[in-house]
């Protein structure tokens, strides 16, 4: 434990290469004493340590074991920090279909329902008023949990999962904004970034023709989750990076090529060069209206 907690100072002051140092001594010392549960944690935090340094195979590899420990000895609390961490890693690095292999269904089942009972926990109606950092935290691990699933084969869940947040979150809260019971000075932030992540993650697939071979997402869906991402705004483009998300998503998963973002002081836009069956086209998404049935509860 000792040696833990060290890992765990350097790494918070940044100092990267110790911590993963003092961490694979702890390693050699959990092994010995069969502590599964400190075990995954310090894989899980030579995966941050390697995610920050850019070593993102290394990164990969230690929040996969993290998962597996954790899966195995049924720490779903645990299970679902390290999957949604993955989430954001593979914004940066593509395992191809290994991820398929090394993430089970049923750890994805696992992950989220526990982010989704930690939505309800900390986005409770009877929390009043919300705890705003405990609730961006926990949208955080929401959106990290969504884009580890995006890129998988099991996607399609995503649909239902949305719903159960809407319904058992979103939907509570917005009736008491309506009834005067919460204000939006105290509550609105946190509320609306989960309103929109939530129409967000319910628009990624496209269940009917997800996984047809020639398949690409029409430029009005495309435009769609655009405009959500753009509606998160600052906090949302930096903390769960939904553009970079975009760009990588929509490449890895369905062959949208030369994504960029670009952002100016006014807005920010996602350009794309395209070749779909009818030909080559330009796009510029970020600013067109919404038409999935998946929209925002809150204007």
């Amino acid at each position: 434990m000792a040696l833990l907690q060290l890992g765990r100072s350097l790494e918070g002051a940044t100092e990267y290469p110790k911590a993963l140092e003092v961490y694979q001594q702890a390693i050699q010392s959990m092994v010995e004493t069969k502590d599964s549960i400190n075990f995954g944690s310090v894989l899980h935090h030579i995966g941050n340590c390697n995610a920050y340094l850019n070593l993102y195979k290394q990164s990969f590899e230690a929040y996969v074991e993290a998962a597996e420990c954790f899966s195995e000895i049924g720490a779903v609390g645990h299970l679902s920090n390290s999957l949604s961490e993955l989430g954001y890693l593979l914004i940066d690095y593509d395992p191809g279909g290994a991820l398929d292999q090394l993430i089970s269904s049923d750890s994805i089942e696992s992950g989220l329902t526990d982010a989704l009972m930690e939505a309800k926990r900390f986005f409770s109606a009877d929390v009043v008023p919300l705890r705003t950092k405990e609730a961006m935290t926990t949208l955080r691990k929401i959106f990290g949990m969504a884009s580890l699933v995006s890129f998988t084969r099991w996607r399609s869940v995503l649909v239902s999962w949305a719903d159960a947040l809407r319904e058992e979150t979103v939907r509570p809260l917005a009736d008491q904004l309506n009834a005067g019971i919460r204000s939006m000075d105290k509550d609105g932030l946190a509320l609306i970034h989960l309103d929109i992540t939530t129409a967000l993650i319910g628009s990624i697939p496209d269940p009917e023709r997800e996984f047809e071979n020639d398949y690409h997402p029409p430029l009005a869906k495309i435009a769609y989750l655009a405009s959500l991402c753009y509606r998160l705004y600052d906090w949302g483009w930096k903390a769960l990076r939904v553009f970079d998300w975009l760009a990588a998503y929509l490449s890895r998963c369905h062959g949208v090529k030369d994504i960029r973002c670009l952002g100016h002081p006014e807005t920010l836009a996602v350009l794309s060069s395209w070749i779909p069956p009818t030909g080559h086209m330009n796009i510029t998404l970020g600013s067109l209206k919404p038409t999935s049935r998946n929209v925002t509860l809150l204007p």
